[in-house]
């Protein structure tokens, strides 16, 4: 936790570290997500107005805020709410 904690810090405090944690870990999620999101919206599963490139970004960003700043795990506990409560009214509005 120690480690966690001394990260969230550092990733305040110097932003080009900050941008190559964002480029490194949450972007390639980020990308994963939105492809994903473009097949539903091509097949009609998800709203043609939806955005896209910020939802994509919402697991992702959670995931991080959830293990570096609460530092509590990243569980179905947590990810299920997220994704069925938030995630999903979005794509579809």
């Amino acid at each position: 936790m120690r480690i966690m904690t001394g990260l969230a810090s550092l990733l305040t405090h110097e932003q080009a570290f900050a941008a190559d944690v964002h480029t490194a870990v949450v972007q390639p999620w980020a990308q994963a997500h939105l492809a994903l999101m473009q097949r539903a919206q091509t097949r009609g599963e998800i709203s043609a107005t939806a955005e896209l490139l910020t939802l994509s970004q919402l697991v992702p960003a959670m995931a991080a805020y959830r293990s570096l700043i609460q530092r509590q795990p990243f569980d179905l506990a947590f990810l299920e709410p997220l994704i069925d409560g938030v995630l999903l009214p979005a794509l579809r509005s």
